[in-house]
């Protein structure tokens, strides 16, 4: 199971760096700035859970240059490519306390397909916010990824 995990981690951190280029390359609205700020601090929560960590929900402030972002980025495929390379029991269910502060329990697997999934579905959101706004926008297809590695 950590073997598809590893390969979909690897797209995900490759779809976040084209959104993260255009986004420093670029002049577009703060939406999309925010939205991708969002998509990073969500991971950086989910991976501190998955792996035991402090989590901090004052990440979401909305004060961040878009200049920290790749530090944030990278910070957060190496913790979860350190983790899969582990090897660990994905069946395994863990605790945690959600935003609201109440006791939640689920498996690795499906927290770790839950922020990929996520990630996913805001840089959708992202995409058509630059392509509203007559920017070009990359084919960030899984199956494109897969073709051109």
């Amino acid at each position: 199971m950590t073997t598809i995990f590893k390969d979909i981690i690897e797209f995900d951190y490759w779809a976040n760096n084209e959104i993260l280029t255009i986004l420093e390359h670029q002049k577009v609205i703060d939406k999309d700035i925010l939205m991708f700020h969002h998509i990073l601090e969500a991971q950086r929560v989910w991976i501190h859970r998955i792996l035991d960590l402090p989590v901090d929900l004052s990440w979401f402030e909305d004060n961040l240059n878009i200049i920290e972002f790749r530090p944030i980025m990278e910070s957060n495929v190496q913790k979860i490519r350190a983790f899969i390379d582990t090897e660990p029991n994905l069946n395994e269910y863990f605790h945690f306390q959600n935003i609201k502060k109440e006791d939640s329990t689920f498996m690795r697997r499906d927290v770790l397909f839950h922020f990929l999934n996520h990630g996913t579905h805001h840089r959708a959101q992202i995409l058509i916010s630059l392509k509203n706004q007559s920017i070009s926008i990359p084919d960030l297809d899984y199956l494109h990824w897969k073709n051109i590695i």
